[in-house]
């Protein structure tokens, strides 16, 4: 069982992240587009229990929203993550620069999406949560899913550039 994080008793907003010491889920940063909007990165998962992500790894999601101000708690209320994958702690730094707040995932029933990993050369296909295995995908699981992408530090900017990039209102 992965251990909990008291971050946010020890953490003051803004802060630029080094590693996931001080990472909780459901910590946001603003990503400024190249129209001057913002969208909105959010910390979905932290993988304490997986030794080569531990310290700096985590699930980032991409938010289904964009205004011409930075995020806040109360801007988020409502909105999703439109997608997720697995990223350093640099990508905070590289698209934010800083954690500037955090909201409960649960107030808006944010959860880490599901995905399917092959292991062994693809010979086995499991269905994971987040990047927890559950069990062995089903046939129609490998159809429908993903396989987990791991993110460079500036897809998430990509992402929400070919999403929101092009409105200006």
């Amino acid at each position: 069982m992965a251990a909990k994080r008291m971050a946010t008793q020890t953490v003051t907003y803004p802060f630029e992240p080094k590693s996931t010491r001080f990472s909780v889920a459901g910590q946001f940063w603003p990503i400024r587009l190249c129209n001057g909007r913002y969208c909105c990165g959010r910390v979905i998962r932290l993988f304490l229990d997986v030794p080569e992500w531990r310290n700096r790894g985590f699930l980032a999601g991409l938010m289904d929203w964009t205004d011409a101000e930075p995020p806040t708690s109360e801007a988020l209320a409502g909105h999703k993550a439109c997608a997720q994958g697995l990223a350093h702690s640099r990508t905070i730094r590289v698209t934010g620069p800083m954690i500037t707040g955090i909201r409960d995932l649960a107030l808006d029933k944010i959860e880490p999406a599901s995905f399917i990993r092959f292991f062994g050369r693809g010979a086995v296909c499991v269905l994971t949560d987040g990047y927890r295995p559950i069990r062995l995908a089903t046939c129609e699981e490998r159809e429908r899913l993903s396989d987990m992408q791991g993110w460079g530090y500036s897809v998430i900017k990509r992402l929400a550039e070919k999403q929101y990039g092009n409105k200006t209102a």
